[in-house]
């Protein structure tokens, strides 16, 4: 075997675990995020003129992206089209605005970055640290992750 040949096997099996490692690392990325919008947005309240669907943390994808070999790219987001928008009895759907719009992207928003709106609304100006706590997790998972594949 040729030297070109053995380096292409080596980037290659190389090339292998680094998939591997970012697949494991997307995973437990989409597991902090469920954990950390369930303990730092859920867990704050008890609403008391609706009820829960929960469906934000049914939203929560993730992809790997392979860029070129030995460079991935892990996306874990909130996918706005596994929430619904139905109507219910109170003159406002699930994930709809009182005017019955499309509220999903509204409600991520207001979860990163704080609640806008009628400053009657009890969690008005509030935003949680969930995009902080899952990058930090998810850093430091990955840190340790890489260790073990390479």
């Amino acid at each position: 075997m040729s030297l070109q040949q053995q380096l292409q096997k080596i980037t290659s099996r190389i090339d292998l675990r680094l998939s591997r490692a970012a697949q494991e690392i997307m995973l437990k990325t989409k597991e902090q995020l469920k954990e950390s919008v369930n303990t730092l947005w859920y867990s704050t309240y008890s609403p008391t003129d609706y009820i829960r669907t929960y469906e934000l943390l049914d939203a929560v994808s993730g992809k790997v992206v392979k860029n070129s070999k030995g460079n991935y790219t892990i996306e874990v987001y909130f996918d706005e089209s596994l929430m619904s928008t139905k109507s219910n009895t109170y003159g406002w759907g699930t994930h709809s605005g009182f005017d019955n719009g499309d509220f999903r992207s509204g409600l991520i928003d207001s979860i990163i970055h704080g609640m806008r709106g009628s400053r009657t609304n009890p969690r008005y100006g509030e935003s949680t640290n969930v995009i902080d706590v899952v990058r930090q997790e998810s850093e430091r998972y990955a840190n340790s992750i890489l260790k073990k594949y390479l």
